[in-house]
């Protein structure tokens, strides 16, 4: 409600993203996961994300609290300090993979966790142009990676603005050129990503194409379709 939205202005009217204290930015991390587990699954965001950076926020707790002791000793500093280089480092790839530039997360929202609303001024982001390049290789049993770059590219690049690419995919008897016949999909924004098959799919042909969206949800050209086995 209103309250809480004030209490929260107030809380980002004291510190900086990231705060620089050990105290202030475990009050930052406490209002942005409980911000963030109310809108995590509006925003796509995988649970598996979610919780591990509250597993990185617990731990920071409980190391943070240790070093308050006024017993503490070198060691009970040493592991906050890790611990807080960890949760970071995590906090800041979480920000800029899941919320800095999703077109899901508008920028009242970005204000409300304490994250830095990018300027109006910048360079727009391009409708993509480019296809991404992609090879389909054997994980684990069952299992198939989605390894993807830019056709222009290198490595795991993606073109500026990207946020991400739609996977489309499907097994079939039979192969196709039409991406209207790939019913199953799924969206990543990183590579590799992997495709997870049951027993009985084993042996099974899946054909796959890939397109680039970027931050703005605009769509690029589809790919053209490759085929593996399911291992």
């Amino acid at each position: 409600g209103e309250p809480e939205k004030a209490h929260i202005r107030r809380i980002y009217g004291r510190i900086k993203m990231i705060p620089s204290g050990d105290g202030e930015f475990l009050e930052w991390g406490d209002v942005f996961c409980a911000y963030l587990g109310t809108k995590a699954d509006e925003w796509g965001i995988p649970e598996a994300a979610v919780a591990a950076l509250e597993g990185f926020r617990t731990e920071y707790r409980r190391a943070y609290t240790a070093a308050q002791n006024p017993n503490r000793g070198k060691a009970d500093v040493f592991a906050k300090n890790e611990a807080r280089a960890a949760y970071e480092t995590d906090v800041r790839r979480f920000i800029q993979e899941y919320i800095a530039f999703s077109h899901l997360v508008s920028d009242d929202d970005r204000i409300l966790l304490g994250v830095t609303v990018r300027s109006a001024s910048r360079t727009p982001v391009p409708v993509p142009s480019t296809i991404p390049s992609f090879t389909i290789g054997t994980a684990v049993l069952q299992h198939l990676s989605i390894i993807f770059h830019d056709e222009n590219g290198a490595g795991e690049a993606k073109p500026f603005g990207v946020h991400g690419a739609e996977i489309l995919w499907e097994i079939r008897e039979t192969p196709t050129e039409n991406q209207e016949d790939l019913t199953h999909s799924a969206f990543s924004t990183r590579s590799p990503y992997k495709l997870a098959f049951t027993g009985d799919q084993r042996g099974s042909r899946v054909y796959v194409c890939l397109r680039w969206e970027n931050t703005r949800g605009e769509k690029g050209p589809w790919s053209a379709i490759s085929s593996a086995v399911v291992p």
